[in-house]
């Protein structure tokens, strides 16, 4: 690998984190959008990729080893038949994804995805250090996946077409309502039982 396709060449590339040094992709996209590469944008982000993985796997120092496939890495201290077997979930799990939210659901971006398979939770909770988000993010991002999962196993077929037509000014509540002749409120009501669960504000406004 050219020695311009490494972190280390990358001026603030890596921070240090509370255990291990994390990459800062902002920075680092930055400097791959100044080279001006072309085709070979793909390559330099796998590499970058490749480079930090490898620089964690020798921070864990606990026989961990990178895997990867034609669109993803693995991470993990699996035999070589289990981070295979991770991986052709990985790329099914893809492809399916792409087939049932075609036209949702985008093959965009540069390099392969990451899956990091931590061996404890002491080393999950160590690594997550310096992007836990605190609880209020927790509990909305939980909030975000039991609607979504209820709207697949309700409205399957009109899935796809809620998420073109959401409106981040509503938090999607029209093109629900337009569509599934629901809302968010009546949703969230499902599971939260009884209260205002309307969206209380509109998106640009908040602060």
């Amino acid at each position: 690998m050219p020695l311009s396709w490494t972190l280390a060449s990358i001026p603030n590339a890596l921070e240090r984190g509370e255990r291990h040094l994390q990459p800062n992709w902002s920075v680092i996209a930055g400097w791959v959008d100044s080279q001006q590469l072309g085709e070979r944008t793909n390559d330099v982000w796998t590499a970058l990729a490749r480079d930090w993985l490898e620089q964690l796997r020798r921070s864990l120092n606990d026989g961990y080893v990178v895997a990867e496939s034609s669109e993803f890495f693995v991470l993990s201290k699996e035999s070589a038949v289990k981070s295979n077997r991770l991986l052709g979930h990985c790329e099914y799990a893809r492809r399916t994804i792409l087939q049932t939210l075609d036209g949702v659901a985008r093959d965009e971006g540069f390099g392969k995805h990451v899956v990091l398979v931590l061996a404890n939770v002491e080393q999950y909770y160590d690594y997550i250090a310096d992007f836990y988000p605190d609880e209020g993010q927790e509990l909305s991002y939980h909030l975000a996946q039991v609607l979504f999962r209820n709207l697949m196993s309700d409205y399957p077929s009109k899935v796809c077409a809620i998420l073109n037509s959401a409106d981040c000014e509503d938090a999607g509540n029209s093109a629900l309502k337009q569509l599934c002749g629901t809302s968010l409120a009546d949703r969230a009501g499902q599971f939260l039982g009884g209260g205002d669960w309307e969206p209380q504000e509109r998106f640009e406004e908040i602060d």
